[in-house]
């Protein structure tokens, strides 16, 4: 069983099937991606799903590096964005004010590197 899904900020339509989901959503990430190859070794998300605390954790995080992360809803819009200090390898975020659902993160370094990935919210 075939869905389609519409973006509110991106007119593309995005065939989605059971298990495929469609990306990028927003613009935003779309060139955040492009200027960004080099990928982190691993990024942990837990607990999946989340309630009101989340973690991401980033593995082998060099001292001299920050992260940002974002978070956007499935529409697309921006929901969430930390820039961390040097050398912080792990983000708490609060979503306490996040309705029931899945979420998109981007997380970038100030060294290039990048990671994308989805989570859910479930209270």
């Amino acid at each position: 069983m075939a869905r389609t899904y519409y973006s509110y900020i991106d007119p593309t339509v995005y065939p989605l099937n059971i298990c495929e989901i469609a990306e990028p959503i927003s613009p935003r990430m779309q060139n955040q991606q492009q200027q960004v190859d080099t990928k982190i070794q691993k990024v942990t998300f837990y607990p999946n799903p989340a309630q009101n605390i989340g973690y991401f954790n980033v593995d082998n995080l060099l001292e001299n590096e920050t992260l940002d992360i974002s978070i956007y809803s499935m529409e697309g819009a921006l929901l969430f964005e930390r820039h961390t200090d040097t050398g912080q390898s792990i983000i708490t975020v609060d979503f306490t004010t996040f309705a029931n659902g899945m979420y998109y993160y981007n997380i970038a370094t100030n060294t290039n590197k990048a990671f994308r990935g989805k989570f859910f919210v479930i209270k």
